[in-house]
């Protein structure tokens, strides 16, 4: 029973820091958690990018138009993962500008408890 929020892809220069923004202001939105992890596409080649993994145990109440505000203006893409509903939510900058929900297979299930 948890929300994951999942921010893909960083690239660049400003990468770490655009990181750093984002969670900043989820902590500032959603208060601090202990669970965010930074995977790297290819942990052998660092400069291929990250995802940001954010995992916040008892959120209940997820604010989208601030997610999306968080991410557009860096072309990122972000989903947001209910392990309780085993629904996920995402928003893709390059695409229509609407939330796309569907369900979480087990496989990404399996994947978000390995992360954490």
């Amino acid at each position: 029973m948890a929300t994951v929020i999942h921010i893909n892809t960083f690239y660049g220069e400003e990468a770490e820091e655009n990181k750093m923004n984002i969670l900043d202001a989820l902590e500032s939105k959603y208060g601090s958690t202990v669970f965010a992890e930074q995977v790297f596409e290819n942990p052998e080649d660092e400069s291929d990018g990250f995802d940001l993994y954010v995992k916040y145990p008892e959120l209940r109440e997820v604010d989208f138009d601030f997610l999306k505000d968080l991410v557009t203006d860096l072309d990122l893409y972000i989903i947001v993962y209910d392990t309780e509903t085993q629904l996920r939510t995402g928003y893709w900058y390059d695409e229509d500008d609407d939330w796309i929900t569907s369900p979480i297979n087990d496989q990404t299930l399996v994947y978000l408890s390995g992360i954490f």
